[in-house]
């Protein structure tokens, strides 16, 4: 009898754990897709400055996970190292988000789909030459895919740019900003995802989220006043942006750990590869852009090199 029942519960974890895995990867998915008509003015409708949009967000953020942080333990508990280092964490995500908006603005939302995972890439090889770990021979090949699959492939097809309406190949340079610009942004989230390992067992997904967001909120904010940068921002934009920090970040971090809890990390981390797919879906039924050929092979071997690599990526 109890054989049966750990049958079943362990069935049922499974396949709440694949849901839970599949619904973060879909509402991660959103974040690259939902903000690019407010960042557009190819969409018609009113421009966001992305550096508003950030800090709309990350303020979001930060209410939204509050009143669960004050469950745990008190910010003056923690250590000043764990603090200092949450903080630090904070800066370099809100400067990711930064790059990664102001990337969209220029480039495509299935080229910023796919360019945002060579995070993994990177955190791999920011591990290797500064944490001193040791990378396997067996791993190098996974490491090839994903940067081929989520850069070079990417930056190669942006290099020559069609122009349909005069049936031209030309040389298209915003694309190429926007794309360097989510790549860098990939190059801080595989920091941060270095960094986040030295917090996540003494800290609270809600507090680290609290603090991190609350860092990045001031600090967009006193970018704005700094470099003077136009508050343009209509309220009609709200739900879009509702929906992407409460959704697109804050639940879909929920539903991640919770896949993390109930299937563990090599499964969580292969279910959640499928953002990519998700992503490029997204774009073209919500945003009417086309998948290319370029792009199916981008993601193939994105998401092979994600798999052969999952003990590797899922230490992280």
């Amino acid at each position: 009898m109890n054989k049966l029942t750990n049958i079943f519960v362990n069935r049922k974890n499974l396949t709440l754990g694949i849901t839970y895995g599949l619904l973060a990867a879909s509402l991660e998915a959103t974040v690259n897709v939902v903000p690019k008509p407010l960042l557009d003015q190819d969409y018609g409708t009113d421009i966001t400055e992305p550096m508003v949009l950030v800090s709309i967000i990350y303020i979001i953020n930060f209410l939204l996970f509050t009143p669960f942080a004050r469950k745990n333990t008190a910010i003056k508990n923690l250590k000043r190292k764990t603090v200092l280092l949450l903080v630090v964490i904070g800066f370099i995500e809100v400067l990711s988000t930064i790059f990664f908006l102001y990337g969209l603005r220029e480039t495509t939302a299935i080229n910023a789909t796919i360019l945002l995972n060579s995070e993994i890439a990177f955190g791999i090889l920011i591990a290797f030459f500064f944490l001193m770990e040791r990378i396997q021979r067996y791993e190098i090949l996974p490491i090839v895919m994903i940067v081929v699959g989520s850069t070079i492939i990417p930056f190669t097809k942006d290099m020559l740019f069609q122009d349909h309406t005069r049936n031209e190949i030309i040389f298209s340079s915003n694309v190429l900003v926007g794309d360097s610009y989510v790549l860098i942004a990939g190059l801080l989230l595989g920091l941060v995802t270095c960094l986040y390992r030295y917090v996540a067992e003494f800290v609270s997904l809600s507090r680290i989220m609290q603090i991190t967001s609350g860092i990045g909120g001031m600090v967009s904010v006193l970018f704005i006043i700094i470099f003077n940068i136009p508050i343009t921002y209509n309220l009609s934009q709200l739900p879009s942006t509702l929906f992407v920090g409460v959704f697109g970040i804050g639940i879909s971090a929920f539903c991640y750990i919770y896949a993390l809890k109930l299937i563990g990390a090599v499964r969580t981390i292969i279910i959640f590869s499928s953002t990519a797919i998700f992503g490029i879906l997204f774009a073209n039924l919500m945003l009417l852009e086309i998948i290319s050929f370029e792009n199916i092979v981008s993601v193939i071997l994105v998401i092979g090199g994600i798999t052969l690599l999952r003990n590797k990526v899922s230490d992280k």
